[in-house]
C-alpha cells in the first residue's frame, strides 16, 4: 500500500476518533489552573467555532457520564443549532463511587475550595478560551444540586441556570442531611434558606424542574429552591401560573417583566432529566415526556417560551 493511501486511511481514522458527532466535536479542557476538587472536563463546539459567545456548563447526575448527558440529554443538538458551546465538568470514581458531584460536603461546596473551586477555574477557563460572555449552568439531581450551590456561591459567573431534581443550597454539611435533605427537603423555610446566602447586587435567573412523582429527591426541595430565589430576588410572592397538557409553570417575574424565578413540575415524572418525547435510550435517569434542552434554548436564547 502507498504512503499516500496510509496517509489517507490514518487521516479518516483520526477524523472518525474525534468527531462525535456530524455537527461538533467533544475536545479535553485540560491546564485549568488549581483543581482541588480533581474533576476533569471536556468541551463540545459545533463544527467549525473555534469560539462562542454563550457557553452551557452540564452538570451531569450521579453514575452519568458528562459527554452522554449532553448528547442525550439533547443539549448537542441545542449547541448546534444556536451556535453554543458546552462545558462538560465529570466527576471520577476517585472521587465518589457512584460518580456523584460531593453538593453536601463542606470541604468541596464552599466558595474557593474543593470540586466548587475546580469548576469555577474550569468555567474561567472555557470563557477565556472561547471568548464567552453569557455563562449558564444546567444540574441534574447530585449535579442539581452542586449548580443550586455554583449559583448560590458565584451568582456573578452566571446569567442563568436549571436545577433539575436538585435540592436547596445550603441544605446539608455531611451524608446524613443530605440523604434527609433527599427525602423531605430543608428543615429551613424559603425565607431563612435565603437569609443563608451572602448578599449580590444581582443573582441569575432559574429555572427549577421536578417530577411529581420523584422518589430520589423529595419534589418539596424543587418548591424550596424556587421560593429561596424569589426571596433573594425580592419577588412578589404570588406567582403567574400554567399549565399544558402534563406540567404546571409557575413564574415570578422580574423588574423587566421576565421571568425570574420558574418552577416546573411534571406530572407523574420520577427521577431522572426529562427529554424529548421521541427520545429513546437504555441508559438510567433520562426520561422521555419534557424537552428539557429545548425548553431552555427557548428562554434563555430566543426568549420565546410558550407553554
Amino acid at each position: 500500500m502507498s504512503k499516500f493511501a496510509n496517509l489517507i486511511i490514518g487521516f479518516s481514522v483520526f477524523i472518525c476518533s474525534n468527531l462525535v458527532t456530524a455537527e461538533g466535536r467533544f475536545t479535553p479542557l485540560a491546564d485549568t489552573g488549581e483543581n482541588p476538587g480533581e474533576l476533569t472536563a471536556s468541551i463540545y463546539l459545533p463544527s467549525g467555532q473555534q469560539t462562542a459567545a454563550k457557553l452551557w456548563v452540564l452538570l451531569h447526575g450521579c453514575t452519568q457520564k458528562g459527554e452522554d448527558f449532553a448528547q442525550i440529554g439533547g443539549f448537542t443538538q441545542v449547541a448546534d443549532e444556536y451556535g453554543i458551546a458546552l462545558l462538560l465538568p465529570q466527576q471520577p470514581l476517585s472521587n465518589h463511587p457512584q460518580q456523584c458531584f460531593n453538593w453536601f460536603s463542606p470541604a468541596d461546596n464552599q466558595r474557593d475550595s474543593g470540586e466548587t473551586l475546580s469548576l469555577k477555574n474550569q468555567i474561567l477557563t472555557a470563557k477565556s478560551r472561547l471568548h464567552s460572555n453569557q455563562i449558564y449552568i444546567v444540574g441534574l439531581s447530585a449535579g442539581g444540586a452542586m449548580a443550586s450551590g455554583m449559583m448560590a456561591i458565584y451568582p456573578e459567573l452566571f446569567d442563568a441556570g436549571a436545577v433539575i431534581a436538585g435540592i436547596p443550597y445550603p441544605c446539608a454539611e455531611d451524608l446524613i442531611q443530605a440523604i434527609a435533605c433527599m427525602k423531605s427537603g430543608s428543615n429551613l423555610t424559603p425565607t431563612e434558606l435565603a437569609g443563608k446566602l451572602s448578599k449580590h447586587g444581582a443573582w441569575p435567573s432559574l429555572t427549577v424542574i421536578t417530577g411529581t412523582d420523584d422518589k430520589v429527591v423529595n419534589p418539596d426541595n424543587a418548591r424550596q429552591l424556587a421560593l429561596q430565589w424569589v426571596q433573594l430576588n425580592q419577588l412578589e410572592q404570588t406567582p403567574q401560573q400554567s399549565r399544558q397538557e402534563n406540567a404546571s409553570f409557575s413564574r415570578w417575574a422580574g423588574s423587566n417583566q421576565r421571568p425570574q424565578v420558574t418552577l416546573i413540575q411534571l406530572d407523574g415524572l420520577g427521577h431522572g432529566l426529562p427529554i424529548a418525547s421521541d427520545s429513546s435510550t437504555d441508559k438510567p435517569y433520562y426520561l422521555p415526556g419534557f424537552n428539557t434542552a429545548q425548553y431552555l434554548a427557548n428562554a434563555w436564547i430566543t426568549q420565546q417560551v410558550k407553554d
